[in-house]
């Protein structure tokens, strides 16, 4: 073995493995169509993309970002949604992401589907790649990426835009440390912030700690140095978000409950042998009754953890071996586990940290990712230990894990027989049920293991072992899809320019309704539920939605202006509160035709025995003019009568909406104009061009500015607050990076 000088350890592995074109252009390949055989049901042209996220939020998001695009305008505000929502400043609409610009210009299925698919190929590369730079041979470093690409964790994450996005520039930040490559290692930094998955946000700190410990001895300072400037890199992205998110009710919070946090608890950690075991199920006890454990909630998606039995012994192998990497393992690895279980306690115990991080489980990813990163050099000790200038382990060792494998399971069997007389927990049985393969896996991992060190071939058939143990849990974490006709759309032929369409109490109610469906019938429900709605949905085709689906950016006046709407009663009382909210169309399962609204549209459910109901109630004007009376009656629980109101034609154009008083109309005394949009910071009002302050009226819905007499023109606009400051500070970063980066290697070497 060579004699490594001080300060090239991290790099000395890179040696002469750097990867030729030959090697890349065969892992594009072979991964890509791996990614291609799995997915084949959602990348096909005629597949729609129906689960839920993906409808309400990125589909809409990507449409919105391509129209701004287009037109060019920078999308400081989403009109159709929410009655006015930020969208530069929320990071899940990737609107601060550069290659979510080029994927928004098709149109948005194709964009949604494209992205993934890239993202995916992206980050087996990068898993592929880091196993190449380290010495492992081709078949191991290939097979890497596709687990890398199969991992639940990551593949889970196709519902989403932005947690794919930045999960996928993960391992690509670990292979710049191990290069030295500080300034594309910043980048990857910045792309993993800008991408929008804002849990990601938390996770950096550990991951540049990693990397630090990756990087060559000689590098570290400047590796440093670019850590320190990354908050300033990505000022644009956190300081938008900041800035707005103290407006937003707090992700979790009911009334005066606080949903209770989805951490990772001690029993969850079956599911890196079990993964089966997340699902609900039935258990027949002694006594023939039975009973029924719906394990987990809808965010079951937070706890998939599963990459397969034999990388999960393979990368706790390398893990515990003395290799370079060792340290930036065990910090990952260890920094994943304290946060999914300690941040989880934490968060039912903090409002604070239950509005920031209402899903600590996820920070399971750590552990992941970091196994991920070692499992293929653990691989490379059994099948030839000298390519990563390691020493083999005794065979004797893996006997002996062999014999643990196997009291394991026989452990595991007893309890399960226990629990079936109702002597222990259920889950034993359940758990052993759905999991009795991941042991026969764990005793195959041991004996090819120990094979390996006489039989060349055994160590290849843990790579085949890996691949057909992530194939077949697949299915679990694979999106929904339908190929069936496109129904129409309940919303169809409905004019988007004369008021906004609002979802009653009772239809929000139904359609998340889920104790009236069986499990079965949740995929049915998805394939309906595209052609009636939800927040969100139809705003991609140019309908404005009074209503949104955001969790974690969601206005507390909107939450209560909502329940007012619902609470209203008596014909009166409810044309008031519609025509100030700017609401034209409403969904219901309830008869409406008592307050003169017109029917235009039905649906039948196909899961549960109700009707989707679209009415329209006539036209409304963008904004209305009252007396400052009336408003202060509005505000103290008392609406005005409709006639009352005088009726303002405020359209939006782009990112400003305009309007021209009407002429020739008395207006009340002490006149003010009433703009139904959220009252995020960051509204701007003129009149006349002359910029005015609207009217102090605490955390209610709404913009209202007093009308001095003569005023003639409204204009209305949305800026971010500190938007240019967080610009300014980005320039800064760059500047300061590339400076860095352009210091001659050692230079920030030291005696000390």
């Amino acid at each position: 073995m060579s004699t490594l000088q001080q300060g090239t350890e991290s790099s000395a592995l890179l040696g002469d493995r750097r990867p030729g074109w030959a090697f890349c252009l065969v892992s594009v390949l072979v991964i890509g169509l791996w990614i291609g055989l799995i997915g084949r049901d959602l990348w096909r042209p005629d597949a729609r993309v129906i689960f839920r996220d993906s409808n309400l939020m990125g589909l809409p998001n990507l449409q919105y970002l391509g129209e701004s695009l287009r037109e060019g305008f920078i999308p400081w505000l989403h009109p159709r949604r929410g009655c006015g929502m930020p969208f530069l400043a929320d990071p899940q609409a990737q609107a601060m992401y550069p290659p979510a610009w080029a994927f928004a210009l098709l149109p948005e299925e194709a964009a949604f589907k494209l992205q993934q698919f890239v993202h995916l190929l992206f980050l087996g590369m990068g898993f592929a790649l880091l196993a190449r730079f380290r010495g492992v041979n081709a078949a191991g470093s290939i097979c890497a990426g596709i687990v890398g690409v199969s991992a639940q964790c990551n593949l889970v994450q196709i519902e989403w835009l932005p947690t794919l996005a930045g999960a996928a520039w993960v391992p690509w930040s670990m292979l710049a440390a191990m290069t030295g490559a500080s300034g594309w290692w910043l980048l990857c930094l910045s792309m993993m912030m800008y991408s929008g998955y804002a849990y990601l946000w938390v996770m950096t700190p550990v991951i540049a700690g990693a990397g630090m410990l990756l990087a060559p001895r000689p590098e570290r300072r400047r590796f440093l140095l670019m850590a320190l400037l990354l908050p300033v890199v990505t000022a644009p992205c956190w300081m938008g978000y900041f800035a707005l998110s103290g407006d937003a009710k707090p992700h979790g919070l009911t009334g005066d409950s606080m949903s209770p946090v989805t951490g990772f608890e001690p029993w969850h950690l079956s599911f890196f042998l079990m993964p089966r075991g997340i699902a609900p199920y039935e258990f027949i006890h002694a006594d023939g009754s039975i009973s029924s454990f719906p394990v987990e909630s809808d965010v079951a998606w937070s706890l998939f953890c599963y990459f397969g039995v034999v990388p999960l012994i393979l990368g706790l192998y390398a893990a515990c071996r003395p290799t370079r990497e060792r340290a930036a393992v065990v910090l990952m690895g260890g920094a994943g586990l304290v946060m999914a279980f300690g941040l989880g306690w934490l968060g039912n115990l903090s409002i604070s940290l239950n509005q920031a991080i209402h899903h600590p489980a996820t920070f399971i990813q750590l552990f992941v990712w970091a196994l991920l990163f070692a499992w293929p050099v653990g691989w490379q000790m059994l099948d030839d230990p000298a390519r990563v200038m390691a020493t083999r382990t005794p065979a004797r060792a893996w006997l002996w894990f062999g014999i643990f494998v196997a009291v394991a399971a026989a452990v595991h069997f007893r309890m399960s027989g226990l629990a079936s007389e109702d002597a222990a927990s259920t889950y034993w049985t359940q758990s052993f049920d759905v999991g009795w393969v991941g042991w026969l896996i764990a005793g195959a991992t041991a004996f090819l293991a120990w094979e390996s060190s006489r039989l060349r071939g055994a160590a290849a058939g843990l790579l085949a072992v890996a691949l057909i143990d992530v194939f077949l849990f697949l299915p679990m974490v694979l999106p929904i899809t339908d190929a069936a006709p496109l129904p129409a759309r309940i919303t169809e032929g409905i004019d988007g320019n004369t008021g906004r369409l609002r979802m009653r109490k009772d239809y929000a109610d139904r359609y998340l309704d889920k104790e009236h469906r069986s499990r079965s019938q949740g995929d049915e429900h998805l394939k309906w539920s595209v052609s009636v709605g939800y927040p969100n949905m139809f705003s991609r085709f140019g309908i404005s939605q009074f209503d949104v689906y955001n969790p974690p950016f969601i206005h507390e006046s909107l939450v209560q202006w909502t329940m007012r709407l619902d609470a209203a009663s008596g014909a009166a009382e409810v044309e008031t509160l519609r025509t100030l909210s700017a609401v034209r169309y409403i969904l219901s399962t309830i008869d409406m035709t008592a307050y003169g609204w017109t029917e235009i549209g039905t649906r039948v459910s196909p899961v549960g025995s109700w009707t989707a109901r679209l009415y329209d109630a006539g036209p409304t004007p963008g904004a209305v003019v009252m007396s400052r009376s009336g408003l202060t009656e509005l505000d103290a629980g008392r609406p005005p009568m409709p006639s009352d109101l005088v009726p303002v034609d405020l359209r939006w154009r782009s990112q400003e909406a305009t309007a021209v008083l009407p002429a020739g109309v008395a207006l009340p005394t002490e006149a003010v104009l009433f703009v139904p949009v959220t009252p995020w910071i960051g509204w701007r009002l003129f009149l006349d061009e002359r910029p005015v302050s609207p009217v102090d009226r605490g955390e209610r819905f709404g913009l209202a500015v007093s009308l001095p007499t003569g005023t003639r023109a409204v204009r209305l606009r949305f800026r971010q607050p500190w938007a240019y400051h967080a610009l300014f500070a980005m320039l800064l970063g760059i500047v300061g990076a590339w400076s860095a980066s352009r210091r001659k290697k050692g230079i920030f070497v030291t005696n000390g």
